[in-house]
């Protein structure tokens, strides 16, 4: 039997389908392999006002009640608020899945990402208190990833991160590279990012701009002294910039793959990357 694991937003999407269409809770359940009784609870707990099933107001009403409950578990726990505090030179992604490793048998020292965000931020907005300063973007409130998303466009030939093979998943080897690009000030110069997920190997390179050859270019520069066999995938977000990805499947004898779209978390060795050498680079550096 498998463990537990949260109702997601595209399952809760289908609860949402199936219910507008009249079908019973068993086929709903079926259909998920879910419990009936996980289905009818999350449509009890999470149905809106009027009594209708929405996915989206579903899936935040319930994320909004584990926030709040991590929350209460980080203010009433000074072992862990000094753990977080002593760590914030960190992001908060790392300092979540480093309390898994270092306290794996104790629940009450293990909380989220998102959870310690709003920590963070609560301090500020209601005591003023400034400790989210000592994050390494220093941002006094998380920003809306969609703003970063108006460049997307739809790259033909691109293979899933799903299909990625598991030694990449489970960075069992080097080799396994992820890849992003850091805006300068004004858009007025770029930096691509390249890091191996096994060893946190950085290569980077600069760009005038974010054109497809320009990018393509810089790549093949930061790669400058590795070799082939060290290179087996590379892994991408939806970017204009990455648009000739099969031009360094080529060079490199490679396999690359994007993400989903939304999901900078599926290439979080980078992006914490990025937010490290934004510390000596920061928004307002011209490149």
């Amino acid at each position: 039997m498998r463990s537990y694991q949260h109702i997601s937003l595209s399952e809760r999407r289908v609860i949402q389908k199936m219910k507008w269409r009249g079908e019973s809770l068993h086929s709903i359940a079926k259909y998920l392999g879910r419990n009936v009784s996980s289905i009818s609870k999350e449509i009890k707990r999470n149905k809106s006002k009027d009594g209708f099933y929405r996915a989206v107001e579903a899936h935040t009403r319930s994320r909004g009640r584990r926030l709040n409950k991590d929350l209460k578990k980080i203010e009433r726990n000074i072992e862990l608020i000094d753990y977080i505090i002593t760590k914030l030179k960190w992001s908060p992604e790392i300092i979540s899945g480093r309390l898994k490793y270092d306290f794996p048998f104790y629940k009450f020292m293990q909380v989220s990402h998102e959870t310690i965000y709003l920590w963070l931020y609560e301090l500020y907005k209601e005591k003023g208190i400034e400790i989210y300063k000592l994050l390494p973007r220093k941002r006094r409130k998380r920003r809306k990833r969609e703003q970063k998303y108006h460049s997307r466009i739809l790259i033909e030939g691109k293979k899933s991160i799903h299909t990625r093979p598991s030694e990449a998943d489970h960075r069992k080897e080097i080799g396994h590279w992820e890849g992003d690009t850091i805006s300068g000030r004004n858009h007025d110069g770029y930096i691509v990012t390249l890091v191996d997920r096994n060893c946190r190997l950085l290569k980077a390179d600069n760009m005038a701009n974010k054109d497809a050859d320009t990018c393509t270019r810089a790549i093949f520069e930061a790669f400058g002294d590795i070799t082939n066999d060290q290179i087996h995938t590379i892994t991408f977000d939806n970017g204009t910039e990455f648009a000739r990805f099969k031009n360094i499947e080529e060079a490199f004898e490679c396999d690359i793959y994007f993400t989903d779209p939304y999901s900078a978390w599926q290439r979080g060795t980078v992006e914490q990357t990025n937010g490290l050498i934004q510390k000596f680079f920061p928004k307002e550096t011209s490149f």
